[in-house]
């Protein structure tokens, strides 16, 4: 038996526990023993246990490096080590904090390495690349996921990353229009994967889409699906419907018998996506479209332009991928698109991004500032939600914005009703 075994037993056999944890903890933290270590509290025997092994009076402080040489110049045992000794005493062996983020370090180089040849396999757009830089050096953006990853699933983590990577490169490279349902299946054969809270997989895909699409994370489940809808990943070819009146799908020169059966009878029809994949085009009869976002708004209208040949929709708030598809086939057959929403910070977005991205088709409709104080209500704005209004270039919607900032107050399409009806009535 070696010396450093010999003490090793010794010491297990005395009330010295304590102290050797707090031995150990300096070992890790500097690689040798250094500095004092103060126990609180103790007891009758720790104290004889302690300065029999160092041959001195002992309150509750030493110094550790006094400790070691007490033992390491002892000739009972021999010659001895006292990293031996406290490795042997707790059964393990000890890492300094130094060794081990060089250890860490180098297995984050090698693992992201093995990510960067999952990208060269599969001939990856720049924006993976820029993606793989970006998280491992801000540790954002899916970091901890990644983390997560390797802990909980270090024998799968390469084919899911495999999967998210791939399924990245193809929605962004191919912009095609899927399920998400579908979408998720393809890539991971797995029609779940890509739900919220699905696990670190869809966490992981939909960081990286936010890191390209420079959007913010999603927070919540309508952000979530928002931010899916963005990269033209759509919940299903039914949700994201519209209610739409007087506008004309055509194919192949053929109008939509659905819609115009129900313009016939004087009735709205409720477009889904799928209404949509064949259709050339969209047009009106006199080339003027209305948009509304609130559907209460757009049924009392509807009711009251329904002799009429005006053309109307409803959006339901944030414009989904079908009216995103409606709008561009609109402004495709020229017609000139007048939108309105509630004059709030989320609002006045919609219509800015919309007009910049058709600044000759879509003009703001009745979202001036005359319109914010006929419908301005009691709802407090956050500073958070105000600060988004900085985004906002459109002239008209600028001022307006400057207006909602004083006032620190929503304004909603309810509170003009009869205004929006007076204005189609008399056009």
């Amino acid at each position: 038996m070696t010396g450093s075994q010999k003490w090793a037993a010794y010491l297990k056999t005395k009330e010295v526990k304590r102290l050797m944890i707090e031995l150990k903890k300096k070992w890790i933290s500097n690689g040798h023993l250094t500095g004092k270590i103060t126990l609180n509290n103790i007891s009758d025997k720790e104290k004889r246990d302690i300065e029999g092994i160092m041959g001195i009076h002992f309150s509750n402080s030493l110094n550790a490096k006094d400790f070691e040489s007490a033992i390491t110049q002892n000739p009972v045992f021999g010659d001895c080590d006292i990293k031996e000794i406290l490795e042997l005493y707790f059964g393990t062996k000890l890492i300094t904090s130094k060794e081990k983020k060089l250890i860490k370090k180098n297995e984050d180089e090698f693992f992201f390495e093995s990510l960067k040849k999952i990208l060269d396999d599969i001939n990856a757009i720049s924006k993976l690349y820029d993606w793989l830089i970006d998280v491992q050096s801000s540790k954002n953006f899916g970091y901890k996921t990644i983390q997560r990853l390797r802990k909980s699933k270090p024998n799968d983590i390469i084919t899911i990353c495999s999967n998210v990577f791939e399924g990245i490169q193809e929605i962004i490279q191919n912009q095609n229009i899927y399920p998400i349902a579908i979408f998720a299946s393809k890539i991971s054969g797995n029609p779940h994967f890509l739900d919220r809270n699905s696990g670190d997989g869809s966490t992981l895909f939909v960081s990286i889409l936010a890191y390209i699409l420079k959007e913010d994370y999603p927070t919540d489940s309508k952000s979530w699906y928002e931010l899916l809808e963005k990269a033209n990943l759509i919940k299903d070819e039914i949700a994201g419907s519209l209610a739409i009146f007087n506008i004309h799908l055509i194919r192949n020169n053929t109008n939509h018998q659905g819609a115009e059966w129900c313009y016939k009878y004087k009735q709205p029809f409720m477009l889904a996506y799928s209404n949509l994949v064949d259709i050339d085009k969209a047009t009106t009869n006199n080339n003027l479209v209305y948009v509304v976002e609130n559907e209460m708004v757009f049924t009392t209208l509807q009711k009251e332009i329904k002799d009429s040949d005006i053309a109307l929709i409803c959006t339901s708030g944030q414009p989904s991928l079908t009216a995103q598809k409606l709008i561009e086939l609109l402004v495709k057959g020229n017609n000139r698109i007048f939108y309105s929403g509630d004059i709030d910070p989320e609002g006045l977005g919609i219509c800015d991004r919309l007009w910049k991205k058709y600044p000759n088709n879509i003009s703001p409709w009745l979202m001036n500032k005359d319109d914010y104080l006929a419908s301005i209500s009691n709802e407090e704005v956050s500073a958070q939600r105000l600060s988004l209004l900085d985004k906002i270039e459109n002239p008209i919607l600028k001022e307006t914005s400057i207006l909602l900032k004083e006032n620190k107050k929503a304004a909603y399409q309810e509170n003009m009703i009869s205004i929006f009806i007076d204005k189609l009535l008399s056009r």
